[in-house]
């Protein structure tokens, strides 16, 4: 797993199993022990909540995961209930998107390398609860796996010359080389 995320690769991960606690904390162990956005703990299910089902209350309309629910369609949110989910706390704020009616994580995402985890702490099995029958979730899937794409770097490669050769003392251009990672010498584009 560590491979395929670090080269870009992404997952969408429910946590609806029953050793979910123990799985994460594999993962972060895997990951140098690097703590992800939201620690999770004794899941919850129909048969031992006392209040009924669990809704979404806030989240980061601004990421890419939720663009679709900005605006007029955030309402569909608020039809969504859950029965199956694990009791959380925030460990990072930056990573959880979406947050139950309780303020614990529903949704976080943990980047790595160029690859992301994206975490639904839900099931969407019909039982515990009633996204899928929904049809803002198909649509929510196809959103989320198309921006999951790898995480691009931060500076093209003009702005790496740029750089590169504002940092450079020279009295003119054919008194230096730059060279890249790949010992190839860069032309001047002028």
């Amino acid at each position: 797993i560590k491979g395929f995320l670090v080269n870009g690769g992404s997952i969408v991960y429910f946590l609806d199993g029953n050793f979910e606690p123990e799985n994460l904390k594999n993962l972060e162990i895997a990951f140098d022990n690097t703590l992800l956005p939201a620690r999770i703990f004794a899941r919850q299910s129909g048969k031992n909540q006392g209040f009924g089902a669990r809704k979404f209350l806030k989240g980061d309309f601004k990421s890419p995961f939720l663009k679709i629910f900005d605006g007029l369609n955030r309402d569909k949110l608020s039809h969504l209930k859950f029965y199956d989910y694990y009791l959380s706390a925030v460990n990072d704020e930056k990573g959880v998107i979406l947050y139950f009616d309780d303020n614990s994580p529903a949704l976080f995402r943990e980047i790595y390398g160029q690859g992301r985890i994206l975490f639904f702490n839900i099931s969407a099995n019909e039982l515990d609860s009633n996204i899928a029958r929904h049809d803002v979730f198909p649509v929510w899937i196809q959103e989320i796996a198309r921006n999951l794409k790898p995480i691009q770097s931060k500076h093209n490669d003009f702005e790496l010359y740029q750089s590169a050769l504002m940092q450079t003392e020279a009295k003119t251009p054919n008194d230096f080389q730059v060279i890249d990672p790949n010992n190839t010498v860069i032309k001047d584009p002028n």
